[in-house]
């Protein structure tokens, strides 16, 4: 994901900012900024953090999915006909609310 040609001082950003940005936006690899010599921050180009942020969620969304497949094989969880049934009780209770 990242070059080791791309680690660079967080004061050669600060001095060369436009040409890091130009570089930045033409590319799908980060930039590693070092301060004193140890890597602190990730710049990127957003398209690419979005991706990553995107498939990090989707990842997270999938385990979750199978977590609770797995409880469900194992009895937990409620049926769905009592979580409907409290659904419809909790929107008919605001409904009468609102006529």
């Amino acid at each position: 994901m990242f070059s080791l040609k791309n680690i660079r001082p967080v004061s050669d950003f600060v001095r060369n900012a436009k040409a890091h940005v130009k570089r930045l936006e033409g590319t799908d690899e980060p930039e590693i900024l070092t301060i004193n010599g140890e890597a602190r921050l990730v710049m990127m180009n957003i398209d690419v953090f979005q991706k990553l942020a995107d498939d990090a969620e989707e990842t997270r969304l999938i385990k979750s999915l199978e977590e609770g497949i797995e409880e469900a094989k194992r009895g937990g969880g409620v049926p769905a006909n009592v979580v409907f049934a409290a659904l419809e009780k909790k929107f008919a209770a605001r409904r009468k609310k609102r006529a």
